[in-house]
């Protein structure tokens, strides 16, 4: 770790401190190294780091909160994470300015710097500025409504609409009902996709439609199931023999191998896990049929 002192017209206004990496891969906790030196200024930590291991982004020198706390910077400047987060707001001040680009169509939303404003050793004020020339989305639609493809072509249309700035969308196509046939027919999503970039054209600023996603699932008449004495008509009744019996269900639920598939991420009660279960085992079996 190194400290280098900011001056101008001979006035000292900033230690900077900072430490540079040797390799791609580094699980050192590299906050530790860090401390505050008896010296004027503001007191600036620059670190690429991922605080708090957010499973979301690689785990390059993991650290926490507490950890750039105890090194007595004033302000950290983070990097690693290309969104801009504040982690600490005060004595530290901790925060991802984010990349000024996105560079992946994961990297959603406004991209840009901040401006920090500083009396002395002390942040007054942090302010997040936009600078994104292309930014990128994603556009959820929910194909329940829509009676065939050119309605959705329609609507899509409608939504991919730009702000001043170049757009590249990610579309996600989610819900039930008659068009995910449609969508499910070979080729289906490329013409879709085609027409609507045909459509949208090279204005400027542009709207770019990167691709399309179909979460969309196939209508389910519970009813009609049920009436069939198939597998799937099987199901059901299983299902109303565990609603009607909770203590069978909590029994179910209790099974190892079953907590292990549910985890940590089950609904708040036994009826909605069942009801969800029953969705997607529904889902599953359906779309099989389809094919």
């Amino acid at each position: 770790m190194e400290t280098h002192t900011v001056a101008r017209s001979g006035a000292t206004l900033a230690q900077v401190y900072g430490i540079s990496y040797a390799r791609r891969d580094v699980t050192e906790n590299l906050a530790l190294r860090f401390e505050r030196r008896d010296a004027p200024g503001l007191h600036v930590g620059v670190l690429h780091c991922n605080v708090g291991s957010q499973p979301e982004h690689p785990s390059y020198s993991p650290c926490s909160v507490a950890d750039l706390a105890a090194a007595g910077m004033d302000y950290w400047a983070l990097g690693h994470i290309h969104q801009h987060l504040r982690l600490s707001e005060g004595r530290p001040w901790i925060v991802y300015p984010g990349s000024i680009q996105a560079a992946k169509s994961n990297e959603l939303g406004p991209k840009g710097a901040v401006i920090v404003d500083v009396a002395g050793d002390a942040v007054e004020s942090v302010n997040f500025i936009e600078l994104d020339r292309v930014r990128f989305e994603r556009l959820e639609l929910d194909i329940s409504n829509e009676v065939d493809l050119p309605s959705l072509r329609k609507t899509l249309l409608a939504r991919a609409v730009s702000d001043g700035r170049d757009l590249l969308l990610t579309v996600a196509l989610s819900g039930r009902g008659p068009l995910h046939r449609d969508l499910r027919r070979p080729g289906a999503i490329a013409d879709l996709l085609r027409d609507v970039r045909d459509e949208l054209g090279v204005a400027s600023p542009f709207v770019w439609v990167d691709r399309i996603v179909d979460q969309t699932r196939a209508e389910l008449d519970r009813e009609s199931i049920r009436r069939r004495g198939d597998f799937s008509a099987e199901l059901t009744r299983l299902v109303d023999q565990l609603r009607a019996d909770p203590e069978a269900l909590r029994t179910l639920l209790a099974e190892p191998a079953v907590s292990r598939i549910l985890g940590s991420g089950e609904p708040d009660d036994d009826e909605s896990l069942l009801a969800e279960a029953e969705e997607r085992a529904l889902d599953l079996l359906e779309s099989g049929q389809e094919r």
